[in-house]
């Protein structure tokens, strides 16, 4: 009599397990080609399912999938160049009529593309490296300007929309970072840009991303090593400096207003003399810069962290400080087109670079900013703080 375990046993393994020989729970689409995503099948032809007959290991998931990527085009890494846009279509002469305004309002406190430049990139915009700074370049000169000559009239978009959709045309446009990919001084500025027009717009979080992505790019370019400074021109080197001092005030000005970290420490020294660059720019930029070197870590640690430390020496030694540096930006700089009432107060001396940063929207912020540091003298002067340097002041 032949015992129930001697009679032959039915396989129950779908074909993809059988010819992987591995192990299968025998549903309708059992627990591997679920996970592998495979065609689960069963048959009975026994001649199928013999161990001649199975695949090297890895053939049926490799057979499966080649079978589906062959209708899936690959994309290339490097991108062709742009394709004609439908949402945005600028004349070349648009462009270019704004080169004077971005001379007069975005360059100054941006000296890094020359209007030279910018007219190269327009005659460039089927690049997309080009095309992408010339949609921020108009960005930021709108941005900045906007409440001047070139406000638009009510039957066109608000100049917000135009901002906005400029900034998102840039970004699309742009090269994206691959393998391969050479980093230069026109994508760390349209990088400044957008976040330049980011914080006008309200969007910190935007506008840290992108001042992020153009620090990456200083990075990337070793603008600090001193082998590669040795061989470019006083020109070149110093725009590189001046781009990476950009950052650094960039990057202290959205810790003042959105309390974000900071990562670049002071270069290791002010912008060397150009030749191309007219003496007020300079000299007013290299006093902007000083003054946003007492923004030192020690400040930076205690605006965005814990405010009980803060001492009362240390309060009045940062706001003579303070009254230096705005002394010193009056020598430098036409007051008048700076600060119209000259109060020598801390909110006078972050108003006056405000347009540094590029945000025309965020005098609202600063001025936030400087109730906080009122509120603080406020309780200094009525002895509510307390004079030992030892013991923590202020209850923040």
């Amino acid at each position: 009599m032949t015992s129930p375990t001697s009679q032959s046993r039915v396989p129950k393994a779908c074909d993809p397990c059988n010819r992987r020989k591995v192990r299968c729970n025998g549903q309708q689409r059992c627990q591997q080609c679920e996970h592998l995503d495979l065609l689960c099948t069963y048959t009975e032809n026994r001649s199928l399912r013999s161990r001649k007959h199975s695949l090297r290991r890895g053939a049926v998931i490799s057979k499966y999938k080649s079978a589906n990527t062959k209708t899936t085009a690959l994309t290339p890494l490097l991108s062709p160049p742009l394709a004609p846009t439908t949402s945005l279509q600028l004349s070349t002469s648009y462009f270019e009529s704004l080169i004077p305004a971005y001379m007069t309002y975005v360059y100054p406190f941006s000296p890094l593309i020359t209007d030279k430049e910018v007219r190269l990139s327009i005659t460039k915009m089927n690049e997309r490296e080009h095309a992408a700074f010339v949609y921020a370049f108009t960005a930021v000169t709108l941005d900045l300007t906007r409440s001047s000559q070139l406000t638009t009239k009510s039957s066109t978009p608000p100049i917000s929309t135009q901002i906005t959709d400029l900034m998102r045309q840039s970004v699309e446009t742009q090269q994206p970072l691959v393998i391969g990919f050479r980093p230069s001084i026109l994508r760390a500025t349209t990088s400044i840009f957008i976040q330049m027009c980011a914080m006008s717009l309200g969007h910190y979080d935007l506008g840290f991303f992108y001042l992020r992505e153009a620090i990456s790019m200083i990075q990337m370019l070793r603008i600090n090593d001193k082998t590669i400074n040795a061989g470019l021109s006083t020109a070149e080197r110093a725009r590189r400096q001046r781009l990476y001092w950009q950052c650094f005030i960039h990057e202290r000005f959205m810790s003042i207003v959105n309390f974000t970290p900071v990562t670049l420490p002071p270069h290791t020294q002010y912008p060397e003399e150009d030749e191309f660059m007219g003496a007020d720019i300079q000299q007013g930029w290299t006093q902007v810069i000083k003054t946003f070197c007492m923004l030192d870590a020690s400040f930076i640690s205690l605006w965005i962290g814990d405010r009980t430390q803060v001492t009362a020496s240390w309060v009045e030694r940062k706001h003579r400080e303070l009254d230096d540096a705005l002394f010193g930006y009056y020598e430098a700089v036409d007051e008048d087109a700076v600060v119209a009432d000259g109060h020598v107060e801390l909110f006078a001396e972050f108003a006056c670079v405000v347009s540094v940063v590029g945000t025309g929207d965020a005098v609202e912020i600063v001025q936030s900013t400087q109730a906080v540091f009122d509120e603080d003298l406020a309780e200094y002067d009525s002895c509510a703080w307390v004079i030992d340097d030892k013991q923590a002041v202020g209850d923040r």
